[in-house]
């Protein structure tokens, strides 16, 4: 019976997938946007796509429970590089531009919005430049990432934190305005998504399909870490006070 059972819930896996990577497929092809090879949108990925946007090879948003939201404005650019992924529940708005290096991970909840879309007081600006996301950067849940900042190479933005001001590359930052915690130790050729030996990830459909099965991150981000990095990141953030 537990046999039979396996069998019918791999096969309602299988099903679920192919159906979910076709639509997803589709709804790339029928978008404004730009994409590279292989991407893999799957569940709610909502595209309201006005100005420019180009996405690398094996974009990756995984829209479920909670849909991902991506709006590019009239006039405005998004520029997102190979191998990002994106969980549930993340909204990008471009107002003006955005670049999002590559094998960048974006866990759920998170906001990037680069204009305030409201004055704080008569004649304040809504825009103080574009938002830059160097290349292996990990963004924790429920971060916010505002106009005018930069997110240096390598660097982790702890869950929960406000990034208000640029952040230099290779550290852990975190809190409300972020800032530096620790110096991060980041090898070339390794990366927070892939490490050594997943850096550069075999390619082909049957590849992707393979690491689909077996909770790869190429296919989907292991954000439940994100309290452990959260609690070190309250533990330094202590030891430094």
């Amino acid at each position: 019976m537990r046999n039979s059972l396996r069998v019918y819930l791999k096969c309602y896996d299988v099903a679920r997938f192919f159906t979910q990577a076709s639509r997803g497929y589709v709804v790339t092809k029928f978008t404004p946007a730009q994409f590279g090879r292989f991407p893999n949108v799957r569940g709610k990925v909502k595209f309201h796509i006005r100005g420019e946007a180009v996405f690398g090879e094996r974009f990756t948003a995984l829209g479920e429970p909670v849909p991902v939201r991506i709006a590019v404005a009239e006039g405005a650019r998004l520029t997102v590089g190979d191998h990002v992924a994106m969980n549930c529940s993340v909204s990008i708005d471009v107002w003006h531009d955005v670049r999002i290096g590559c094998k960048v991970m974006i866990a759920p909840n998170v906001t990037i919005v680069d204009d305030n879309r409201h004055e704080l007081e008569p004649g304040a600006p809504l825009h103080n430049g574009p938002i830059t996301i160097g290349d292996n950067v990990w963004i924790a849940g429920n971060v916010t990432v505002l106009s005018g900042v930069t997110i240096g190479s390598g660097s982790v933005i702890a869950a929960h934190s406000v990034v208000t001001r640029d952040i230099p590359p290779n550290c852990l930052a975190g809190g409300s305005p972020a800032r530096v915690i620790k110096s991060l130790n980041v090898p070339d050729g390794w990366s927070h998504r892939f490490g050594y030996e997943r850096n550069e990830p075999e390619g082909g459909f049957v590849a992707s399909l393979r690491r689909a099965f077996a909770a790869d991150p190429n296919t989907a981000l292991a954000s439940a870490t994100e309290a452990t990095l959260t609690d070190e990141a309250g533990r330094d953030h202590e030891a430094i006070r």
